[in-house]
């Protein structure tokens, strides 16, 4: 699979939230940068701005999910927060 790796897009810092327009150039940037239609992030806020854009994969889902990707769109927050209780669960 050919893939290639993002800068930060800034939604866990909250830009889209203090400049939207700053957040949406971040986006247009890593769209225009980024060749392969496959993207691995090490930021879940990253994985999920980038899937409306790209085949975005986490890179704990290479690790955990061994092969069996399939592209997604982005969480909801409650989801997010589900996924956090999970993890904390372990």
């Amino acid at each position: 699979m050919e893939t290639s790796v993002s800068k930060c897009c800034g939604l866990g810092g909250c830009v889209h939230i203090v400049n939207k327009e700053l957040y949406n150039d971040n986006l247009n940037n890593i769209k225009s940068n980024i060749n392969s239609k496959n993207v691995i992030t090490y930021c879940a806020g990253c994985r999920d701005s980038l899937s409306n854009i790209k085949n975005s994969y986490h890179l704990l889902e290479l690790i955990f999910l061994e092969g069996n990707l399939t592209p997604k769109g982005p969480n909801k927050t409650h989801r997010s927060w589900i996924n956090r209780l999970k993890l904390k669960a372990l």
